[in-house]
């Protein structure tokens, strides 16, 4: 398995009490936690945070803010990845 922000893994050995084989932490992979702009793209990298990737996005798509603001709990949003979530 491969782990960037355990926000389901995490759970799974502190709720579930469930063993993990090895794991590969990806998390600080500078590569993965890029996000780049263009004229008419955004590129979005495996490893951004849910939080920051949603800060890319909301300067393109302000109609995407009301739905943000449901989408799961901030601490959550600053832990979990687009890749992983």
């Amino acid at each position: 398995r491969i782990l960037a922000g355990s926000t389901d893994i995490g759970l799974w050995v502190t709720k579930q009490m469930r063993r993990l084989d090895d794991l590969i932490y990806v998390g600080q992979i500078v590569e993965l936690q890029t996000i780049a702009h263009g004229d008419d793209w955004i590129e979005i990298g495996a490893g951004v945070t849910l939080e920051n990737a949603y800060a890319a996005l909301a300067g393109t798509y302000p109609e995407l803010t009301e739905m943000w603001k449901r989408f799961a709990s901030l601490p959550i949003r600053n832990a979990g990845t687009m890749g992983g979530n």
